[in-house]
C-alpha cells in the first residue's frame, strides 16, 4: 500500500472553522447526570483547502465516550476549497475527530467542550 501521510501530501491538510451559526446556550447540567455522559452539540466547517489536487473522498468521524469505535458524520466527494458543515453530538468531557481523504488519516483534532455555565440569575 502507500506510505501513511501520502494524501496528505498529495492534498494539503484540511481546517476546522467556526461554523458561523451561534451555538445554543447549553442547558444548565442536571446535578444526576455524571460529567462523563454530558451530552454536547458541536458545529464546525471543513474547509478543503484550495490544493492542486482533484476531487476526492472525504470522509469525518468521531469518537466520544460512548461509542464504540468511530462515527461517521461526512462521506462523500468533495474539491478544492469546498466547505463541508459538520455537526456531531457527543457525551463527555472531549471527542477526537478525524479527517481521511480516500480512506488515507489526513488530519486529527482533540476538542473539548465550553465549560458549562448555569444562569444564577433570576428572573
Amino acid at each position: 500500500g502507500a506510505p501513511d501521510g501520502n494524501a496528505a501530501e498529495a492534498y494539503g491538510r484540511p481546517r476546522l472553522l467556526p461554523s458561523g451559526s451561534t451555538a445554543a446556550a447549553e442547558p444548565a447540567s442536571d446535578p444526576e447526570v455524571q460529567p462523563d455522559d454530558q451530552m454536547h452539540s458541536l458545529d464546525r466547517v471543513l474547509e478543503v483547502p484550495r490544493d492542486h489536487g482533484s476531487a476526492r473522498q472525504v470522509k469525518v468521524e468521531f469518537e466520544d465516550n460512548r461509542s464504540v469505535g468511530a462515527l461517521t458524520v461526512v462521506d462523500g466527494t468533495y474539491g478544492p476549497g469546498d466547505r463541508i458543515p459538520v455537526h456531531i453530538d457527543y457525551a463527555g468531557r472531549k471527542v477526537t475527530l478525524r479527517a481521511y481523504y480516500n480512506d488515507d488519516l489526513v488530519k486529527e483534532w482533540k476538542l473539548v467542550p465550553p465549560p458549562v455555565t448555569v444562569d444564577t440569575s433570576s428572573d
